[in-house]
Parts: structure tokens; sequence; C-alpha cells
């Protein structure tokens, strides 16, 4: 019953979800880079993607294959992680390596054909904040998954996350629930889990994770360290879990970065105004490397000792979303010092996050970070979240810049 009323209904949450969601820019100079509708658009299913890997023009149209979910996944989201690899001394990429390997080993020739991708800057790009209903994602749902695919896909998820990462990933999910008990078309088990490339230790290859409101996709054995693009969103801010605790799942990001902005003095705060408009993140999906050619705001060394340390906190909030070996290689190449002298913050409409329009942007020679105040969609009376942090420098482990 379950899956027949998430296939009937997923059609008639897409205009609404839509209609608030789309990624809108109103200054001149960026709209045309910025409107997530056209993203959904250009993002069907890239050629060169496996048979049963998805199709359709985009934009609602998307193929959510409903009648595959076996699994429920909210379900099983209080169950412990169980992590085996045969070196726990290892680095994160043979760790991963290992476990991606484990996890395909357990599905079917199907799945396997469904799952994989060759690694193309097209595929790479085909990710969305939307509802899987209105955007096509790679990969299979993680409510097909078997229980054992299903724990094993955890703990590799687990690994490349960390401890808080997962939880957020976690947190999530169980926000989609909340949201689905309001309006159909939202559920955990409707995101989806593929892998570009070859799972090898000489390879490169990426772990996309996503659906509404979460996007991650994960590079392992690069040049480069790669966590991003990484796109978190919320709604509601807070809710009652299964278990019965109340939960904020992005106060850690929402906090740090207005504590930042609001450290500013006048002066400051006047300097780091932009003055366009933004009613979404500005480098969102589909728009890989698509940065401003020119920073805007107040250059962080030119604030005090504590304020620095309070733009710092704002960009752990997002990279302690990752496992702790690569966010310090992350964090090392964002604080060094010919990296942090050109570092800028900056924000537009409004310094609560209270108000509808207000927006935040870290912008360094690697970090790139941004925070957008959104109308509620489902919950109206209320506001919600739209964040996206991307490495100009690493993202998709700098593989598909060129």
């Amino acid at each position: 019953m379950k899956k027949l009323l998430l296939g009937f209904f997923l059609s008639l949450s897409i205009m609404t979800a839509l209609a608030a969601c789309g990624n809108t820019e109103e200054s001149e100079e960026t709209t045309e880079n910025t409107t997530e509708e056209s993203t959904a658009e250009e993002n069907g299913m890239p050629e060169g993607g496996p048979p049963g890997g998805g199709g359709g023009p985009g934009m609602g149209s998307a193929n959510v294959d409903t009648d595959s979910i076996v699994t429920d996944v909210a379900a099983t989201l209080d169950e412990e992680v169980t992590v085996s690899v045969s070196d726990n001394s290892a680095s994160i990429d043979a760790k991963t390596t290992e476990l991606a390997q484990a996890f395909l080993d357990t599905l079917s020739d199907e799945q396997l054909e469904t799952i994989q991708y060759e690694l193309t800057a097209e595929n790479a790009a085909v990710w969305s904040n939307l509802p899987v209903s209105a955007v096509q994602r790679n990969g299979i749902l993680l409510g097909s998954l078997s229980e054992e695919s299903l724990k094993a896909a955890k703990a590799l998820f687990y690994v490349a996350l960390g401890e808080e990462g997962y939880e957020q990933f976690k947190l999530n999910l169980e926000a989609e629930e909340v949201l689905g008990e309001q309006m159909d078309g939202y559920d955990a088990d409707l995101y989806y889990v593929s892998i570009l490339g070859d799972v090898s230790d000489s390879s490169t290859w990426i772990l996309q994770l996503g659906g509404h409101h979460y996007a991650n996709n994960f590079t392992f054995n690069a040049d480069q360290t790669g966590a991003t693009p990484f796109f978190i969103g919320l709604e509601p801010q807070t809710f009652e879990t299964a278990n019965g605790e109340t939960v904020e799942p992005m106060a850690e990001h929402k906090n740090a970065i207005y504590s930042m902005i609001d450290s500013l003095s006048d002066d400051e705060l006047a300097e780091a105004e932009i003055v366009d408009k933004f009613d979404d993140v500005l480098v969102g999906p589909g728009n890989d490397y698509n940065f401003p050619t020119e920073s805007e705001g107040i250059l962080v060394s030119t604030l005090s000792e504590e304020q620095q340390e309070l733009v710092k906190d704002a960009i752990r909030a997002w990279v302690s979303d990752v496992n702790e070996e690569d966010q310090q290689a992350l964090l090392d190449a964002y604080f060094a010092e010919d990296a942090w002298s050109e570092t800028y913050i900056a924000w537009s409409g409004s310094t609560s996050e209270e108000d509808q329009g207000s927006y935040i942007r870290i912008d360094g020679p690697r970090v790139w970070i941004e925070f957008a105040v959104q109308g509620g969609i489902v919950f109206r009376d209320q506001v919600h979240f739209h964040t996206i942090w991307r490495d100009k420098v690493a993202d998709y482990g700098g593989e598909l810049s060129s």
C-alpha cells in the first residue's frame, strides 16, 4: 500500500515544490545561471548511462520506480551501522573502495547495471535538491535495496561521511518522513545511490547519494580530496523523531554562519553587503564551476581574530559533515595563510535567519559556501534552508573541471 500511494501521489507534489523551491536569482547578472527549473530541464539522464538508469526529459517527468521499493528505509534509521574492513588503519580511499565493492557484491545483475555509470562530467552533473519526482537522478532508490544491501550501503556512507556527517544524513531522511506526513511525495525511501567510475584501488570513482534537500558527490582515489558538491537543505527546521526526541538538524550550520555575520560592525556589514538579491543558492545544481569571476564582500583578513575564528567555525560546520581524514585535508587548504588572505564573507537581503531572502556567502580561493533562506513549502508558516558547499579546485575530486 505504501508504494502504491507513493507512486500515485508523487506527481501531485511537483508543482507545489517547484513553485517555491526552484532556484531563481533576481540579479540581472546571474539570472540565466541560477534557474533551477531550467537546470531540471537539462538534467534528464545523460547519454552513457547504464540500461535501467532512468530516462525522461527531466523536470516533472522523472522515472521514480516505486514498484521496486522493498525496504522501509525510515524503519532502519536507528539501527547500528556495522563496518567491517580488512585494515582499520587503511586510508579512507582504501576503506571506502573495499566497502563499495562489498556493497556492489550484494546487488543483482540488474541492479548493478542500474547503479554504475561512466565517470563523466555529464553523468556527475545529474543531481538536484528538488523532489525526485521532478528531476531524474542517477542510480537506484534506497528503498529498492534488500536489507542486506542497505546494511552494506550504510557502512559505506558511514565511513565516507564520518559519524557527524552520517547523523546529518539520517536526520535529513527523518525530515523527509515528517514532510511525508503532511504531503504525499516525500519519503526516506526516495533517495538514490549511484557510483560513477570503476570501483578499484587504482581508479577514481564517485559516490553519489541524494534526494530532496540532500545531494552528496564524494570522490575517491583522486588527486584532490573530493567531498563536494554537497547540498544540504531542510524543512521543517525542528521536528520530533520516531523516538520522541526533538531535533534541529541544521542548528550548527545556521548558528555558526549567522554568528559570523552578527559579529560584524555596522561599517563592516555595509562593506560585506551584496547589492543583488538571492532567492536561492547561486552555484547550485547545474552550475558546476560557474563561480562569479570577482569576489564580493569583506576580506576575512581585515576582521579581528575573534571574528576570523567565527568564520572558521562556520566553514567547519559544513566540512565536519565528512570523515575526519578528509576534514583535516580540506581545512588545512582553506585555512592556509595564502588562501585565508583572499577569503571573503558577504550577505544579501537580511542578516536574520528568520527572514525569507536572507543570504550569506563564504568565498575563498577554494572554499565556497552559501546559505539561503526560503519560504516554507509544506510548512507554510515557517522558512526553510538551502545550502551548498563547493570547492573551486576539488569539486568531483578535481577530475572533471577541464
